[in-house]
C-alpha cells in the first residue's frame, strides 16, 4: 500500500511539473519596417520570449534560429518555394516550447531553467549578417540579419516584461544559435558584448561552425565558394575586427578562420559526421567506399579546427545540432553531455569543457 502511496504521488508530482511548463510568447520587433529590421518579404520580424525566475532572473539566453542559406536570387527564390517560413514571420505560432538549452525544466536544463529565454526565428537567409536593401537586383528580397539583431537586442534594453528586468541589467548571457544561428552567433557576439559592458557574455556556436580549408573535390560544391557568393548578395557584414584584417576575403569570416578576431568567450559544438555540411558535400549516410573518405577527411578536419578553441563539444553523431533537442541531454562522449560541458565553461566549474571524440 506504501508503494502504491509513493507512486501515486510521484505520478501526480510528474503531471504537476509537466503542467507548469511555460511556453514562449511571441513579440514584433518594435518599429520593424521604419528600423529595416525585416524578413526576406520585408514582414517585420518576430521573437519569443519567457521571463525568468528566482536565480535566474539576471540570467538571459538568447538564441538564434537556424536553416542554412540562399547565396544566390534562383537559390532565395527556391528557398521561398520550398521552405517559405524561413523567409517571412506570416503564419508564425503565439507560442514555442522547446527542449534542451531552451527548457524550463529544472531537470532536463538546471543551469539555464529560469533564465530569461528569448528565440529569434531566422526569416533573413543571410547568417544574420546580412544587410541590403530589397531592389530589382535582388528581385525584392530584404537580407536584413544584422539589423534585426540589432533592432531586437535595443528592444530588450528597453522593454521590460512585466517586472521583469530589462536586458541591460543582465548578470548572465549566453548568445546561442544552432546551424546558420551558431555562424549568426559568431557575427554579433563581440558587438552584444560591447553593448552589456556589466555582464558576462559568451557564445554557444551549436552546429554552425565550418572547418577553414574545406578541400574542393571534384563534382562536389564547395561550402566556402557558396559563403563567398551568398556574402556578396547579401552585402553582408561578419565580426568587424576580422573582416577589416580580411577585406578581400570576407568569407573567411564566416568559418573558422573567425575564432582568433573574437574577444569575447565562444564555445563549440560540431559533430565530425555534421549532417547539414556531408549534405552539401553531397555525401549520405550510409557511406560508400568514396564518401567514407570525404567523411574521414571532414573529421579530421573538425578536430584541427578546434585545436586553438577553448571550449568545444565535438562528437562522431549524424546530428546538425544539438543545443535546442533533447540531445543536449542524450549525446556523450565518455559519459560527458554538452549540457554538463557548457555548464562546466559558462560557470567555470571544475570538470572538461573540452571533449573531443577521438
Amino acid at each position: 500500500m506504501r508503494i502504491r502511496k509513493l507512486l501515486a504521488v510521484l505520478i501526480l508530482v510528474a503531471v504537476a511539473i509537466t503542467a507548469e511548463a511555460v511556453p514562449l510568447h511571441k513579440y514584433q520587433v518594435r518599429n520593424a519596417a521604419q528600423r529595416q529590421a525585416v524578413c526576406n518579404d520585408g514582414t517585420p520580424a518576430v521573437y519569443y520570449f519567457r521571463p525568468g525566475s528566482g536565480s535566474g532572473i539576471n540570467n538571459w539566453v538568447i538564441f538564434l534560429g537556424g536553416g542554412a542559406f540562399c547565396f544566390s536570387v534562383q537559390s532565395c527564390d527556391l528557398r521561398w518555394r520550398q521552405s517559405p517560413e524561413l523567409m517571412t514571420s506570416r503564419g508564425k505560432p503565439a507560442t514555442l516550447q522547446l527542449d534542451g538549452l531552451l527548457s524550463d525544466s529544472p531537470a532536463a536544463n538546471p543551469d539555464f531553467y529560469n533564465a530569461n529565454h528569448v528565440v529569434v526565428p531566422y526569416c533573413t537567409s543571410d547568417l544574420w549578417s546580412g544587410d541590403r536593401e530589397g531592389s530589382q537586383a535582388t528581385r525584392e528580397w530584404e537580407f536584413r540579419g544584422i539589423r534585426v539583431f540589432r533592432a531586437l537586442v535595443q528592444d530588450l534594453k528597453t522593454v521590460s516584461f512585466g517586472s521583469g528586468p530589462t536586458l541591460s541589467a543582465a548578470q548572465q548571457v549566453l548568445l546561442s544559435g544552432t546551424s546558420a544561428g551558431g555562424a549568426g552567433v559568431m557575427v554579433n557576439l563581440d558587438w552584444l558584448a560591447a553593448q552589456l559592458p556589466g555582464a558576462n557574455v559568451r557564445g554557444l556556436n551549436d552546429g554552425g561552425w565550418i572547418p577553414q580549408f574545406l578541400p574542393d573535390w571534384p563534382g562536389v560544391p564547395s561550402v566556402q565558394g557558396l559563403v563567398r557568393n551568398a556574402a556578396k548578395l547579401w552585402h553582408g557584414k561578419p565580426d568587424v575586427t576580422c573582416a577589416n584584417a580580411n577585406r578581400d576575403s570576407i568569407d573567411h569570416c564566416y568559418d573558422s578562420s573567425v575564432y582568433p578576431y573574437l574577444q569575447t568567450p565562444l564555445m563549440v559544438q560540431e559533430s565530425q559526421h555534421d549532417t547539414w555540411v556531408l549534405g552539401i558535400l553531397q555525401v549520405h549516410y550510409p557511406y560508400n567506399s568514396w564518401e567514407q573518405l570525404i567523411v574521414n577527411y571532414f573529421a579530421a578536419a573538425v578536430r584541427r579546427s578546434l585545436v586553438p578553441v577553448h571550449a568545444a563539444f565535438s562528437p562522431r553523431t549524424n546530428t546538425h545540432g544539438l543545443a535546442p533537442y533533447t540531445r543536449f541531454n542524450s549525446v556523450k562522449i565518455s559519459g560527458w553531455s554538452l549540457r554538463r560541458v557548457l555548464g562546466n565553461w559558462f560557470f567555470d566549474r571544475p570538470g572538461p569543457k573540452k571533449v573531443i571524440r577521438r
